[in-house]
């Protein structure tokens, strides 16, 4: 499923769960997110008429040369089909933020090299699978190279040098991570039973959209003549029980001191 909640942001309110994860540095959710069908940026989303200022807003790319990411976060971006030549609300591209970040030397060189025809197989491929299908691919018959490839268990070492030893460290660690979040959704994954519910309830509130452009209140208002033609029991659900008897309080004791009987008291 996808896991954008593309109603935060049609309502104003910027921020990706990816974005999240890349201002963090956590490599691991940024790959599973992706590898589950997260959108790198907002492409998929064009027939909405998004804002520009919302893509710019929204950009990965910039958030992980804002934030300094490990040179991972910008190789797992590019791969998944992220968009290296948004700008910024100052015309900016990621590439011109800062001279200082560890991704910036291979951005640059990301925006000069096209993408190789591998990576843009694998992603027509995955997207006509669709992202929610992602984890059976592995059941479709294909030869393990393929699978490999497809899965994303296999990283291209030829767009490594062999001779730089952070590119060597890159390679092993996108190797590493890729392969352990690919094993654990083959091995622990399963579907949600409200996803599929989700989704439905995602696609009705974009046809809304759709229907109303981007008056979201005039949606909210449909809704809420909506529910009030429904019983009140249908709209807020039945009433809530009764609040309990309060405890009947203890009586009182009277204190007594040791020797302290038959005693006069001297006034």
């Amino acid at each position: 499923a996808d896991t954008e909640d593309i109603l935060r942001i049609l309502s104003g309110m910027p921020g990706l769960p990816i974005i999240s994860c890349a201002t963090y540095h956590h490599l691991k959710c940024f790959t599973l997110l992706l590898l589950h069908g997260a959108s790198p940026d907002l492409a998929c989303y064009k027939h909405l008429h998004i804002p520009d200022y919302v893509f710019s807003q929204c950009s990965v790319a910039h958030n992980i040369i804002k934030y300094r990411c490990p040179p991972e976060f910008i190789f797992l971006y590019r791969e998944f089909g992220g968009n290296l030549w948004i700008k910024d609300a100052r015309g900016q591209l990621a590439s011109e933020l800062t001279d200082n970040a560890p991704a910036l030397p291979f951005l640059k060189q990301f925006q000069e090299v096209p993408v190789g025809l591998q990576s843009l197989c694998r992603l027509a491929v995955r997207r006509a699978v669709g992202g929610e299908n992602s984890h059976r691919i592995s059941t479709l018959g294909l030869t393990q190279k393929i699978t490999d490839i497809l899965t994303f268990r296999y990283v291209d070492p030829s767009q490594f040098d062999p001779d730089d030893r952070i590119q060597v460290e890159i390679y092993r660690s996108l190797t590493t991570v890729l392969n352990e979040v690919v094993e654990d959704m083959l091995t622990n994954y399963h579907p949600h039973p409200l996803g599929r519910m989700w989704q439905e309830f995602l696609r009705q509130k974009i046809r809304e959209y759709l229907e109303y452009g981007d008056d979201l209140n005039r949606v909210d208002n449909k809704i809420e003549k909506e529910q009030e033609t429904r019983h009140p029991e249908q709209v807020a659900g039945p009433p809530p029980p009764p609040p309990p008897m309060a405890p009947t309080p203890p009586k009182p004791k009277i204190l007594r001191f040791p020797g302290a009987e038959g005693q006069r008291i001297i006034t």
